[in-house]
């Protein structure tokens, strides 16, 4: 990403909440300051690490793909955590006794959904 690139090296020291939120916010979509906060704790908490070639030379290459590995599967347990607490979660429908309401929310968001869900898949 250059834009994140150019932010890295114009810095002194590690990215702030406020730097972060105003990269990510420098999209096409807007995100909730909540969720952009949240996902700001997650990578100060969890920061991704990278070495160099040089710093693989001495280690083993088996125990580094081991450790990959976990770590993966660590996220991937984290997330169906954070899906399987959504789902359970009480859901609420809205009704409504007139087609004409009905049908005019479905014909407004039904592509969109649609389109969410397929982006995603």
């Amino acid at each position: 990403n250059p834009k994140a690139r150019q932010a890295a090296m114009s810095s002194s020291g590690p990215m702030t909440k406020a730097g972060f939120g105003a990269l990510v916010q420098s999209g096409d979509t807007t995100l909730a300051k909540d969720m952009i906060d949240e996902l700001y704790d997650s990578i100060n908490e969890n920061p991704i690490e990278m070495k160099t070639f040089h710093e693989y030379q001495n280690e083993d290459v088996q125990a580094v793909q081991k450790q990959f590995r976990n770590e993966c599967s660590r996220l991937v347990q984290k997330a169906l955590a954070k899906l399987r607490e959504h789902a359970q979660r009480k859901h609420s429908w809205q009704k409504a006794r007139q087609r004409e309401i009905v049908r005019a929310l479905y014909e407004v968001t039904w592509l969109r959904f649609v389109a969410a869900v397929t982006t995603v898949l």
